[in-house]
């Protein structure tokens, strides 16, 4: 197994988690608190990933494009913003399933922009997949999308769908890189921690943080 396979499936170990934390994290936190815990971790660890790689400080010389930073913005803030909102107002099962279908609407981007066998044969098994996933959920009977339709979670976790499957396709020219995503994430934790303090000026306890920085550490930057 070479490098980047390894790696690869250390990023899906880390993402399977995702739900199962927000579950707990939202339990302690209002979702604007975990949020800004989450984010600023996920810069606090950019920032050592950049230092351990380049041994300086030049974080924030030569910033990436603002095309560059609004891609990610809309990638990663967007997404996972709204991904936790649903997850706050729907159930989150089902908000998890819907969020993840991302690859089947990039599926359906590349066979219409590829129209060839390769584009087709992609959105079949993506399909599928997407398929056999609300399959096992209902047959557990904790997944109803297909008689109720979509609530209003389901609806936010479709549009961080939508958000996902655009950086997927709009960062492909683009390199992702520590630099790119420190100001990301701090824009994130800025933009959630005003969000709270003008809803109520309070803060939760130090002793809820952790699921939330495991979740910016975890998931969000080394998944």
């Amino acid at each position: 197994m070479n490098c980047s396979v390894a790696t690869a499936l250390t990023a899906v170990l880390f993402w399977s988690t995702n739900a199962l934390a927000a579950k707990y994290g939202l339990a302690a936190l209002k979702v604007s608190e975990l949020l800004t815990i989450q984010f600023s971790a996920a810069a606090i660890t950019f920032t050592f990933l950049y230092v351990a790689r380049h041994r300086d400080l030049l974080i924030f010389s030569e910033l990436p494009p603002l095309k560059h930073i609004a891609i990610g913005l809309i990638g990663l803030v967007g997404t996972i913003m709204l991904q936790y909102v649903a997850f706050d107002i729907g159930n989150i099962l089902e908000a998890n399933v819907i969020a993840y279908s991302w690859p089947l609407i990039v599926a359906v981007w590349a066979a219409i922009v590829l129209r060839n066998l390769i584009g087709f044969i992609g959105l079949g098994m993506a399909l599928i997949g997407f398929y056999g996933v609300v399959m096992i959920m209902t047959g557990k009977e904790s997944l109803n999308l297909l008689e109720k339709g979509f609530d209003p979670g389901g609806a936010v976790a479709f549009v961080s769908a939508l958000c996902m499957a655009f950086y997927t396709v709009a960062s492909s020219n683009v390199r992702m890189t520590e630099k790119l995503l420190i100001p990301v994430t701090l824009i994130g934790a800025m933009s959630c921690f005003l969000f709270t303090y003008f809803q109520d000026g309070s803060w939760p306890a130090v002793k809820y943080w952790g699921v939330a920085a495991y979740i910016g550490v975890g998931p969000m930057a080394f998944g």
